[in-house]
């Protein structure tokens, strides 16, 4: 995943999956527990994502 990267994203929203599409916003923060993060904007807001998470699928 790179910056400007547009995707889709699910998140939780009252307790229901929402999937939209996202744009990557920034990849190169990490967590305190060194997990690398991916920032996502959408039309409502911005989103974090852990990326490690997504490449162990």
């Amino acid at each position: 995943m790179r910056v400007g990267d547009s995707r889709v994203f699910g998140y939780r929203i009252n307790g229901m999956i929402v999937h939209n599409i996202g744009e990557v916003i920034n990849v190169g923060r990490k967590t305190l527990d060194g997990l690398r993060v991916v920032e996502v904007r959408f039309k409502d807001g911005i989103r974090s994502y852990s990326l490690d998470h997504f490449q162990q699928r």
